[in-house]
């Protein structure tokens, strides 16, 4: 995405449902290298949507169902591997919501600029929303312990 008016992210919390974790405006603009061309509202907007995508997931919603039957009542409790001070299973579900949300945005402001030139780059940022949505399917399946591949229609 290549947002570039400059400023920075104001921080704001979007709060998920209890379970799964919140996600902070400015941690995600800084993850993806957005800057303050994109409102914080509209980053909230796209975050939200993103969170509700993944939380609709079907083997998303067994794991939710599965450890709160053993009593873990947040994903951050529940026993996993830990890098870098962090459950593994909270950076997969970050890394799904985070991926979401950027191809919402890469289709939300690819259409900005609509003269021919504005056009073409749009249509070149498709492989790019494409592979967005491929990480948030990857990172889906990883913290599901899901198998994944990639199958593709001819």
């Amino acid at each position: 995405m290549g947002f570039s008016a400059g400023g920075q992210v104001s921080s704001q919390t979007v709060v998920n449902d209890g379970f799964w974790p919140d996600i902070n405006t400015r941690d995600f603009a800084e993850a993806s290298r957005l800057d303050g061309a994109v409102t914080t509202a509209r980053l909230v907007q796209a975050i939200t949507t993103a969170m509700v995508t993944v939380n609709r997931e079907s083997a998303v919603r067994q794991m939710k169902s599965r450890t709160i039957d053993k009593a873990q009542y947040s994903l951050a409790v529940v026993p996993a591997d830990q890098i870098n001070g962090q459950s593994i299973l909270v950076f997969h579900y970050r890394t799904a919501v985070y991926s979401e949300a950027r191809a919402l945005l890469t289709e939300h402001y690819r259409d900005f600029d609509t003269t021919t030139d504005g056009d073409k780059r749009a249509k070149t940022l498709d492989p790019q929303i494409d592979a967005y949505r491929r990480e948030s399917r990857k990172a889906i399946a990883d913290l599901t312990d899901q198998p994944y591949s990639v199958v593709e229609l001819i």
